[in-house]
């Protein structure tokens, strides 16, 4: 059942925050993590332990991309940021959380001007970081909210028809997420004001209210 939510007020005071793929084209992804001994998202960044990854993280990128890209779309589903959107964001407040150092290998392929075929040069670049968010806020409200619970387990929300945030007494953070939906981002007004004047590039915002999927 679709519910009319046309008397209801939307929030100015944050958004969700998204990757735009509109510029993917036939790719399926930016880049894909290359040398991870388990399947990508086994260290789940939507806890707020330390993580277990290798000292060397590695993704596979199209490298006619790299560094025109600011939030990379990637199959491990980790916010995968450059350090300029992260330094935006940090400077707009600080907020709990882990930077990891990610490397992108260049995987696209040039002709060899000596045998006329396509080579793989391996490039790296060392111009991006995976955020990992320590804390989460305790701001889902679950009086206004219209959501439905697990069918097994009562404590996971399966699905939102229309979300709605307690805002802490100090405000939003810059970046954050909530319990019990914590692979969901979100950032402050003032954070997306902040990344749209340093044309912060490949970045999609929408209303909080319009979570449909936790």
């Amino acid at each position: 059942m679709i519910s009319d939510f046309s008397t209801r007020t939307r929030t100015d005071k944050a958004y969700r925050l998204g990757c735009n793929i509109d510029h993917l084209g036939e790719s399926e992804y930016d880049a894909w993590l290359i040398n991870y001994p388990n399947p990508p998202g086994s260290d789940n960044f939507a806890f707020t332990d330390p993580l277990n990854l290798p000292e060397r993280v590695e993704f596979e990128a199209i490298g006619s991309m790299l560094d025109k890209i600011d939030y990379m779309y990637t199959d491990s589903g980790w916010p995968i940021m450059s350090k300029r959107m992260l330094d935006t964001l940090l400077s707009v407040g600080t907020f709990p959380h882990r930077a990891y150092p990610v490397v992108m290998i260049n995987a696209s392929a040039v002709i060899d001007p000596k045998t006329k075929n396509f080579v793989f040069p391996r490039t790296e670049n060392h111009n991006y970081v995976a955020v990992h968010l320590t804390e989460h806020l305790d701001s889902f409200d679950f009086e206004n909210s219209l959501f439905t619970r697990g069918t097994f387990n009562p404590d996971v929300i399966d699905y939102i028809e229309w979300l709605v945030l307690k805002e802490p007494e100090t405000g939003f953070p810059s970046l954050f997420t909530i319990e019990p939906i914590s692979t969901r981002l979100f950032v402050s007004a003032e954070a997306r004001a902040a990344l749209e004047a340093a044309n912060i590039q490949e970045i999609d915002f929408s209303h909080v209210e319009d979570e449909t999927v936790a």
